[in-house]
Parts: C-alpha cells; structure tokens; sequence
C-alpha cells in the first residue's frame, strides 16, 4: 500500500476554539469577537481560543448558494409544516441564526484487484399442462459455480472527517461536485466557520475501504452475468492509495426554542436541507384528534 508521507509535514496555523457543550471544535472567522457554535448556538469561549499548528487542506469546494438563498431554502421548508408555530418561524430565520461552515473530509484514489468466487444463476421457463387441463408456465433457475477477478480505480472517494455532525446527517446532504474542487487559499475561509480536523487518513481509510466494496460488488455481478449473481468469498487488494484533505461548505441554522436546540443543515453546493421542525403543541393535539375521529368514521363504515 503506498501512502505519500509528505502529506504529514503539510500543517497550517488556525485559531482554534471548542464549544463546551456539543464538542465541536472550530476555527473562527477572523476578526470575531464574539459569537455563537455555529452547532448549536451556544455562546463561545472566545478568551479560551488558542492557536495550532493543523492538517493543511489540498482542496476546497467554494461557497456556491448564499446565505441569502440559504434562508430562503429553510424558509421554504418550514412554511410548508403547518404545525410550525409562527414564534419558531421568526426564531429560525433570525439572520444571525445562519453560519457558513467548512467541514473536513478525506477524499481516497485506489487501484484495487479483487479475485472472487461465486454463483451464476439462469433462469429458464418451461410449461405443461395441469389436471384440469389448464397450461401453466413454471421458472426453473439452475445456479453455476464461478470465479474470476475485476479490476476497478477509483477516484475521489469522499468520507467525512466531521465531528460535529452526524454520518445520517452527511449523507442526507450529501451529492457533492467535488470535482469542482479547487486548491486550497486562506481567502475562500474569509467570513466562514471551519471545522478543524481530528481525524487524519489513517484513521478513515477502513470506511473508505467499504465504500469502494459497494462499486466492487456491482463490478463482480457484472462480470458474473446471468440473471442473478451470488457473491460468495472475495479478496481485494489496495494498490496506489493517494488522499486529499478537503473542506466542503455547509449553511448551519442552530436555535433555541422551548428549551431544546435545533438544527438546519443545507448542503452549500446543491441546497439540498436536513432538520427536524418542533411542531406547535394545539395543531399536533388537533391533527390527532382529526385522525382518530376519520379512522373512527372508516372503522364505522367498514362495519355496516
């Protein structure tokens, strides 16, 4: 497995400060002298913040949907729950609510050889007459013992090195146009949040392993053919493994209301949104009064 140990030299200073609450560990916007973990908006310990040396990005994926089309997104979403009470409307679209975050990822190229074994089934469909002489057409499958090899590159195989966030989170998101990265400048953090990265390549190698075994499945079902294919062992070697250190723009709306915190996260790229919206406590009692009394109504009906 080659891995280019130059990458571990490759560090940057960074004003690093973290949120006593959720964890997150962030990089400030310069010049802030006071602000809120763009997580969920609790108060920062600005006095806490220190400076360390951390992992230089290669590459940065630029801010693409502005904040003010980000409130609109989250705008959107919002109006159309009718549950959402108007208090939590103002509370979420409140312009200080919305951050511009980078978050760490570690993008993976591989070569890989994979030898397998394996079934091939074909099906097959025959007909015959039954006892009250009606034609009936069975399927018979027979399955063939295989085995063989594929070779598969890959390129840019992205896992997330956040946090803050969760991976159901990231996924939901996700869609990124990574090959529009570009190289990595000071200037693209100007205004932004940034999450620092606690985790190095090593440590998310296996993760980016198992998403290049999604693609090398599809490649040996391929190879295998037949109407249905049955993986059975296989062994994959990783050759030329190269990484990249990326940072990937997100909008995060972070709030407080009836004492819980909430969360918008919108894809910077694509718009694509997740949150969960708190619903207002007389329209959900309504909604569940209005269902109980139709499924009674049904029930009443089905019976007569």
């Amino acid at each position: 497995m080659e891995i280019f140990d130059e990458h571990l030299d490759m560090t940057v200073e960074a004003v690093e400060i973290e949120c006593y609450h959720c964890g997150a560990t962030t990089s400030m916007p310069p010049q802030t002298s006071d602000d809120r973990c763009p997580f969920c908006a609790t108060p920062l310990p600005i006095d806490e913040a220190v400076m360390k040396r951390l992992w230089k990005p290669d590459y940065i994926l630029p801010f693409k949907i502005t904040e003010k089309e980000c409130v609109d997104i989250v705008r959107k979403r919002i109006f159309k729950w009718w549950l959402a009470s108007s208090k939590l409307k103002n509370i979420a679209l409140a312009p200080n609510n919305f951050k511009g975050v980078y978050l760490p990822f570690w993008s993976y190229d591989s070569n890989t050889y994979t030898e397998y074994q394996g079934e091939c089934a074909v099906e097959s469909r025959t007909t015959h007459k039954n006892d009250d002489d009606k034609t009936k057409e069975d399927t018979i499958t027979d399955y063939y013992r295989v085995s063989g090899n594929v070779n598969v590159s890959f390129n840019d195989v992205s896992v997330s090195a956040s946090l803050s966030l969760p991976e159901t989170v990231i996924n939901e998101i996700g869609d990124w146009d990574t090959k529009n990265c570009v190289e990595y400048r000071n200037e693209f953090l100007e205004g932004f949040f940034t999450e620092i990265c606690q985790q190095d390549f090593r440590d998310l190698l296996d993760e980016a392993k198992k998403e290049m075994g999604y693609d090398i499945d599809n490649a040996i079902k391929k190879d295998i053919g037949g109407d249905m294919q049955r993986i059975n062992t296989k062994k994959t070697e990783f050759a030329d493994i190269k990484f990249k250190h990326l940072l990937l723009p997100v909008w995060v709306c972070a709030f407080h209301f009836n004492n819980k915190i909430y969360q918008f996260v919108v894809n910077a790229r694509s718009g694509k949104i997740h949150g969960k919206i708190p619903g207002k406590k007389l329209r959900i009692a309504v909604l569940v009064l209005i269902i109980i009394i139709f499924a009674t109504i049904i029930k009443s009906i089905t019976n007569i």
